[in-house]
């Protein structure tokens, strides 16, 4: 049986690795046609999950959530602090403030708007 010692330090590592695939995940698309909408992240964005579920039965966690993102941006930061990841870091928190201001710019009262005057059904 591997020590516990040996197995958080290995899972730190997977773990690690495993977020990093929800920071700014470019290449992925998440199709949604029941919405007729497709998502694509943007540098800086953090996806709750890059697995694209599709509520059959997996859920949808394709999504940037304000709390979750901050939440792993700290955990970026404790990565680079143990020197688990290399200048990147900086890369990524400029990204996330970038996309996280642009968030700032949402209005749904704008969408409303245009939504009334589409006439869409």
């Amino acid at each position: 049986m591997e020590p516990l010692d040996r197995w958080i330090e290995r899972q730190y590592r997977h773990s690690a690795a495993a977020m990093l695939r929800s920071v700014s995940p470019l290449g992925i698309v998440k199709h949604r046609p029941g919405f007729a909408q497709s998502v694509q992240p943007r540098k800086g964005s953090i996806v709750a999950s890059p697995i694209l579920g599709a509520y059959d039965p997996e859920p949808d966690y394709f999504f940037h959530w304000f709390r979750d993102s901050a939440v792993v941006i700290d955990a970026l930061r404790i990565l680079f602090e143990d020197n688990e990841l290399d200048g990147d870091f900086f890369m990524h928190f400029a990204d996330f403030v970038r996309f996280s201001l642009t968030l700032q710019d949402l209005d749904g009262r704008r969408l409303r708007i245009g939504l009334a005057r589409c006439r869409c059904p």
